[in-house]
């Protein structure tokens, strides 16, 4: 099977929508954020940013009307939505990108620390470690962007709910952590692709692999509506 680079699986859910994917770029930033504040190795760190920057991946089979619905979903509608983590995992494993760490980020970033997330109902230290992390991450930027239903929060009232989430849905260290990053990249306004793309370790030649999504699209600013 061809190698299949991670632009093209980007590009696919740039095509998709761009809501998610401007979504998932500022989460691997915030991957970048915390990879520092916990000293991970760059081999670590490398699969951290990967794995959360295709951590909604599994959206691109998600119908259209149900992704970019800006009212409540129904209970149906919640029930096709939550397969996504699956459906994500899955598409790596096809595509044979990205290793069993980045999939699992993918696949159980939605799990949470008491049991009650989804798809598996992992608790506590069954759930995998960067899989934890992308779960306080991604709410983090939830949080602090805007949404089609609500105005975005301010980064003291997303700090305040990760805290009082902490030990029911996130795990308490990984909190920690993320409260360690400075308030300027949290709330950093442009994020810059192809730095992201050699954080990851794709070789500067490679970055053409990248050309054919738009200049505009390289570059992602923070404040955009973002998905469920």
């Amino acid at each position: 099977m061809r190698y299949v680079h991670i632009s093209e699986v980007l590009h696919d859910l740039l095509e998709k929508d761009k809501i998610t994917y401007e979504h998932s770029i500022r989460v691997g930033y915030l991957a970048k954020c915390i990879a520092k504040q916990l000293q991970l190795t760059k081999t670590q760190a490398s699969q951290l940013i990967m794995g959360c920057c295709l951590h909604d991946i599994g959206k691109i089979l998600i119908p259209t009307e149900i992704l970019t619905k800006d009212t409540q979903l129904t209970a149906y509608e919640w029930d096709v939505m939550r397969q996504h983590p699956i459906l994500g995992a899955e598409r790596l494993s096809l595509l044979q990108l990205g290793s069993r760490t980045v999939m699992d980020i993918v696949k159980y970033h939605h799990e949470r620390w008491n049991g009650e997330g989804y798809p598996s109902g992992l608790m506590w230290d069954n759930i995998p470690p960067f899989a934890r992390i992308c779960a306080v991450i991604d709410a983090l930027d939830r949080m602090i962007s805007d949404q089609p239903y609500r105005p975005a929060m301010t980064l003291e009232e997303a700090k305040a709910e990760l805290i009082r989430n902490t030990n029911s849905q996130f795990d308490k260290k990984y909190v920690a952590a993320c409260l360690r990053i400075p308030d300027e990249e949290l709330l950093r306004k442009e994020i810059d692709i192809l730095e992201l793309l050699k954080d990851m370790g794709v070789k500067e030649e490679q970055h053409d692999n990248f050309n054919f999504i738009s200049s505009d699209a390289k570059r992602v600013s923070r404040r955009s509506y973002s998905t469920n």
